[in-house]
């Protein structure tokens, strides 16, 4: 987080990535779906293949998209600190809070 130029993590700081992530409009609460686009909004990940290695490689995806689905899904349950499928301001302040120490 300090590497973000973030040395504090105040309310105000989690009221503006709420905004920003949160699609729906709730500024209380930050469902699956939103946490995932704004993870793919933030990672992108290309391909190129050639004709000899198209299997392969589609192969590899399959697998590196079914891992990059189990992360999204492990990092979101991270921060839902009270498994309730929703990530609260207060749930996404205290793990940050922990994150920079």
């Amino acid at each position: 987080m300090q590497d973000l130029g973030c040395k504090t993590i105040d309310k105000q700081l989690i009221r503006q990535m709420f905004s920003e992530i949160n699609g729906n409009g709730n500024q209380h609460l930050l469902i699956y779906e939103e946490f995932v686009e704004f993870l793919e909004s933030k990672l992108s990940t290309t391909t190129t293949t050639t004709d000899n290695h198209s299997n392969l490689v589609d192969d590899f995806t399959t697998l590196s998209t079914q891992k990059i689905e189990f992360d999204i899904e492990t990092l979101f349950n991270c921060y839902d600190l009270d498994k309730n499928g929703y990530i609260q301001p207060k749930e996404l302040r205290k793990v940050m809070k922990r994150s920079i120490g």
